[in-house]
């Protein structure tokens, strides 16, 4: 339940963020950028680079308890 709300919350805060940049005269991060393949396409890497830790870390967690008797 926590997750499930704090996932919201982010995404409300990003539409947010995006609305008052928009809107600015010199805006903190310039909205052209997310128009460049390239940096939507390094953005998304990271994603998925950063979405693979938690499950390799939970998985071997597992596997240290399961083979070697560690308590972590």
């Amino acid at each position: 339940m926590a997750v499930g709300l704090s996932e919201v919350g982010g995404v409300v805060a990003a539409v947010a963020f995006i609305q008052v940049e928009r809107h600015r005269t010199d805006p903190m991060l310039p909205p052209d950028i997310f128009a460049s393949r390239q940096f939507t396409a390094a953005n998304l890497v990271t994603l998925c680079v950063y979405a693979a830790f938690g499950p390799s870390r939970h998985l071997h967690r597992r596997h240290l308890m399961s083979c070697h008797g560690s308590p972590s």
